[in-house]
């Protein structure tokens, strides 16, 4: 942005005692700093006479060359300024995209230990004999084997390589029910080892978890 500072000298009256004459001085100066360089502009008015003066960063110039400097300069300083507010906006968006970024990969951590956690209950309380498979949970022990030994493989590769926010948000997409599936298979389970077990250690920490 341009700093305009204009210095504005009082009218000095000179005497010449020998001459006997006054004259009246007035002087202007008006400076400019406008991308870095400073322009001056200089008016000695001396008894009614006019004298100019145009300078840039201290060395005197014509007033064309004047002028077509502080258009030239004017027009940068602007672009510079575009330029700014360009990368400003760049960077706001990959500040974004990196929140958003940080989100998916939290969220597929987080679903990712929901899902071993749940499928470790099984061998935790010996229920692997007793499965019971249901379109609300696992179709067949295949759907169940597919997510043990190549979902949760994948997934644990998108959070461990690289991260690609895109194929984050796939596999999310793709993991996000199995938490919900697993806790169907594990309630219709144990209800039904429940009711096909004789062991009465194993009966009583199974109805513990149904109270």
């Amino acid at each position: 942005m341009s700093i305009r500072t204009m210095v504005l000298l009082s009218s000095l009256i000179c005497l010449s005692v020998e001459a006997k004459t006054v004259r009246i001085v007035t002087a202007h100066l008006a400076e400019e700093k406008i991308n870095g360089h400073t322009f001056m502009y200089r008016l000695d008015v001396v008894d009614g006479r006019k004298k100019e003066q145009w300078g840039i960063n201290g060395r005197p110039v014509s007033h064309v060359d004047y002028d077509q400097r502080i258009l030239e300069q004017e027009l940068e300083e602007r672009r510079q300024e575009r330029e700014q507010a360009y990368q400003k906006q760049i960077r706001l968006a990959e500040l974004r995209s990196d929140w958003a970024s940080q989100a998916v990969k939290k969220l597929l951590a987080s679903t990712l230990q929901e899902i071993e956690r749940g499928l470790a209950q099984f061998n935790r309380y010996e229920l692997n004999p007793y499965l019971v498979y249901s379109p609300t949970s696992f179709t067949d022990e295949v759907d169940l084997v597919t997510l043990k030994d190549q979902i949760i493989g994948e997934v644990r590769q998108v959070l461990i390589e690289n991260f690609d926010p895109e194929q984050a948000k796939e596999k999310l997409s793709l993991i996000q029910a199995y938490p919900q599936k697993i806790a169907s298979l594990f309630e219709a389970t144990v209800q039904n080892a429940i009711n096909n077990c004789d062991d009465p250690k194993k009966l009583k920490n199974w109805l513990q978890m149904l109270s």
